[in-house]
């Protein structure tokens, strides 16, 4: 079924299940679970943990910093305000951290498809690399306006910067 969760003060635990739906925390620190579908998953305010799990998501983080996952499915996430930590997870998802010291996670070409990473900050933000990725094991490459990242290994593009020159890119942006 598709349903419309809106959590209320205090810290909430909301699991859509299956269907497309809308979940909304609000206040305080919430953890929110998709499930299936095609959802729209916010925060509000609180240091929230939200994942959309299956199909095409949009999670907004909105304020504190939050924990934001997009699972299989081309997902749009949305950090706004805070430090967050994003990750896109399967397929081709977009993710923009907003505010905030950001940390996106690059995750390895067996597991998932590029990210497009809108707003990437040099010296604010930074790049997770997950598995046994390591900043050795990349290619920077320039692409358009755009800054690549490849797994050597494999030359798979995992990640695209956005509006960022490769020559900015260093291993102090990557945890």
């Amino acid at each position: 079924d598709d349903d419309v969760i809106l959590g209320e003060a205090g810290n909430d635990a909301l699991d859509g299940g299956n269907g497309d739906d809308q979940i909304f925390g609000q206040d305080d620190d919430d953890s929110i679970f998709g499930g299936d579908g095609n959802d729209t998953l916010g925060g509000g305010t609180g240091n929230d943990q939200i994942f959309g799990q299956n199909d095409n998501d949009v999670i907004v983080g909105e304020a504190g910093n939050d924990t934001l996952g997009g699972g299989s499915g081309n997902d749009q996430i949305f950090g706004q305000n805070g430090a967050d930590f994003l990750t896109g997870g399967l397929g081709v998802d977009t993710l923009t951290g907003g505010s905030g010291s950001d940390r996106f996670a690059i995750l390895s070409s067996l597991s998932a498809n590029q990210d497009i990473i809108q707003d990437f900050q040099n010296g604010v933000d930074l790049l997770y690399l997950t598995g046994e990725l390591t900043f050795e094991g990349l290619i920077i490459n320039g692409f358009e306006d755009n800054t690549q990242i490849i797994e050597n290994s494999t030359d798979e593009i995992l990640a695209v910067l956005v509006g960022i020159d490769p020559a900015e890119i260093t291993p102090l942006d990557f945890i």
